[in-house]
């Protein structure tokens, strides 16, 4: 801290306001109605008007990694913020974890692609990156999954997707884009 009182958060220059610290076994409740990052290992870098949250942790049985929040105040009191990581572990606990956000929560739209009754085996990596701008505006989200010889098995159907690989891309409305291969019905 350096800089007269009165002038904090010293927004002209007049001053320094520097903050750094180290979390273990943190919880990190990164959207309203999603399930929160548990034994969390983070950084944290509080410079001004802007705080950096950087380390890894776990959703459910997944690992978050690469995880890195950032948010600046505007100077009008409202904050930016940017959330970016990767997500990996059982693609079966990926779903387990998406279909427990509750309703009406962000990026629940796309949500509507998961039939209830799908399962899943093998791994993959899920990589997302948030931004909620300032002063209530719409999320954004860019996404990508990446299947890594999975296997989907529908339920109300005799039907199993194996050897999945490949990408599919998504933002806050629902799925962009992607490649994947498959064996479906043994061809």
């Amino acid at each position: 801290y350096d800089g007269p009182i009165r002038q904090f958060p010293f927004r002209d220059g007049s001053g320094k306001f520097e903050l750094r610290g180290h979390v273990r076994r943190g919880v990190y409740r990164f959207l309203t109605g999603w399930e929160p990052i548990r034994q969390a290992e983070v950084d944290v870098a509080i410079n001004g008007a802007e705080v950096t949250v950087t380390g890894d942790g776990k959703i459910g049985k997944l690992d978050a990694t690469q995880v890195a929040v950032s948010a600046r105040d505007d100077g009008s009191g409202h904050n930016a913020v940017h959330i970016g990581g990767k997500v990996s572990g059982a693609l079966d606990e990926t779903l387990r974890v998406l279909r427990a956000v509750e309703p009406g929560s962000a990026a629940t739209s796309g949500l509507a692609y998961l039939p209830s009754g799908l399962r899943a085996s093998g791994n993959g990596i899920l990589s997302l990156d948030i931004t909620l701008p300032p002063g209530g505006q719409p999320m954004q989200l860019l996404g990508e999954y990446r299947f890594m010889k999975n296997a989907l098995r529908f339920a109300d159907a005799p039907v199993t997707a194996e050897a999945i690989e490949g990408r599919v891309a998504f933002t806050e409305t629902g799925l962009g884009e992607g490649n994947l291969r498959a064996r479906l019905l043994g061809g």
